[in-house]
């Protein structure tokens, strides 16, 4: 591949991303400050428990982990309960917009302390998809973050395409 099309390519990759994320993260915010004001129902925990995600180390070229030999992991609240919206019974896992998972298990037991199995709870549900439901309706640290992650990759695309412009136009 010559090095004029990948010095297209790259810088359009990351400002093509950069627009999705923040695509994206907009209409989270948006369903996020809307949640606000959706209704509740009474509901019950059908299951309540500690998600756990391992990230292993990558390999280079040369079949070696790079940095660190030691996998992380993270973890997150996972719930599910069940309600019920004009007699038809739903069932729900979202605790909150985002996904959050956390660095300790101490941090997901915390929030799952709040939703112990069998437990009542109040579900706040779209009234115009009363399927989509969530415990913990408005805007969260994730969803403030993400339209911001996907500005920076649209920077970088287009810090890209200046240095790639300017390394190869010749002086005047």
């Amino acid at each position: 591949m010559s090095n004029n099309i990948v010095m297209l390519i790259l810088p359009a990759v990351f400002i093509l991303a950069g627009i999705g994320i923040i695509i994206y993260a907009r209409k989270q915010l948006a369903e996020a400050k809307a949640s606000l004001q959706w209704p509740e129902a009474d509901g019950a925990v059908i299951d309540s428990r500690i998600g756990v995600k391992m990230e292993t180390p990558n390999r280079n070229s040369n079949n070696r982990t790079s940095i660190n030999l030691t996998p992380r992991y993270y973890y997150r609240a996972e719930v599910a309960y069940q309600y019920e919206v004009n007699g038809v019974k739903h069932i729900g896992d979202r605790v909150s917009i985002t996904d959050v998972w956390h660095n300790t298990q101490a941090a997901a037991a915390q929030t799952l302390a709040r939703y112990p199995k069998d437990g009542k709870i109040k579900v706040r549900y779209n009234p115009e998809k009363p399927g989509s439901s969530l415990l913990e309706p408005g805007v969260t640290r994730n969803a403030r973050l993400a339209p911001w992650g996907g500005l920076l990759f649209a920077v970088v695309g287009v810090a890209l395409l200046v240095f790639f412009y300017y390394r190869h136009v010749p002086p005047f």
